[in-house]
């Protein structure tokens, strides 16, 4: 079921406790709707948890930062140069 925002209009779920676009709250809102919602994503944010935690992709951006890093500085810096010395 649809519910239309008091403030803003925008149309979200009757099991939204808050308007996703404006933040007010959902004056329909019921917790009964949300019982067996939050009961079942509790295993969701477990493996979201899990996979936040792994540090294999956490070395991953590490080392793209550093590469990244590694290359546009001296770039920035000789466009610079270039650009003063063009003036």
């Amino acid at each position: 079921m649809k519910n239309e925002c008091p403030n803003c209009g925008y149309q979200f779920s009757s099991r939204d406790a808050k308007c996703p676009y404006c933040g007010t709250a959902n004056p329909n809102y019921s917790s009964i709707f949300n019982t067996a919602k939050n009961d079942s994503s509790s295993d969701t944010n477990s493996a979201y948890k899990s996979t936040v935690t792994n540090n294999k992709d956490t070395k991953f951006s590490l080392l793209l930062f550093i590469v990244l890093l590694i290359v546009f500085w001296p770039l920035a810096i000789i466009y610079l140069v270039i650009t003063a010395v063009k003036k």
